[in-house]
């Protein structure tokens, strides 16, 4: 029987070296939000720096997110532990990156240059994949999880007779309660920026 894949996502300026951490993720954290391991192969395909498609067999990837949005569903405390711990991942690594940034690179031998590198790189690879099924695939596969809550909504909604439009609901009930690091990013790069204006 002929395999199906699907292309799952795309990613402009990121090369093989980037992306072989997170395929590395895709595999190994599957199982702190599911039962087994779903994902078994991926394909990726890099042009120019880019990575411009990457796959996953389709009876793999579509039961991988089905068992996901079933673990959401039946059990959202374990699910926000994970989150929780994903973030926390996120912190380690945003302070390493701080500190590595004060080093004094010539200084340093080829040795604690490499240990250096691993040590970001095994970083980067927890912080970025440890929620992954919740962060990316569980929405990534024809929003199965967006879907799900926009019925409930509805439901809800129609249930108790609300003049509510749920589209305005979903996006207060899924915009983050507390600034994001992304964001916390996006205005110091603006605050740059503006430095950069004045000076001209």
């Amino acid at each position: 029987m002929k395999k199906l894949w699907r292309k799952n996502f795309e990613i402009k300026q990121a090369e093989y070296i980037m992306m072989s951490g997170a395929s590395e993720s895709f595999f190994k954290f599957q199982m702190p939000t599911v039962d087994k391991s779903y994902l078994q192969k991926s394909i990726m395909v890099f042009e120019n720096g880019d990575n411009i498609a990457s796959y996953f067999l389709k009876d793999e990837l579509d039961n991988y997110v089905r068992n996901i949005l079933k673990e959401v569903i039946k059990n959202p405390g374990r699910v926000k532990k994970i989150q929780d711990r994903n973030t926390s991942y996120n912190q380690e690594y945003f302070n390493k990156l701080k500190e590595v940034e004060k080093i004094k690179y010539k200084e340093l031998s080829d040795k604690q240059l490499v240990d250096i590198f691993y040590q970001l790189f095994y970083l980067m690879k927890k912080s970025h994949g440890y929620a992954l099924a919740t962060t990316w695939f569980v929405d990534s596969n024809g929003e199965d999880l967006s879907n799900y809550l926009i019925n409930l909504l509805r439901k809800k909604i129609e249930q108790n007779k609300l003049l509510l439009n749920i589209p305005e609901v979903f996006s207060v009930l899924t915009t983050p309660d507390k600034e994001s690091m992304a964001r916390r990013e996006e205005k110091e790069m603006l605050i740059i920026l503006e430095l950069i204006r004045i000076d001209k």
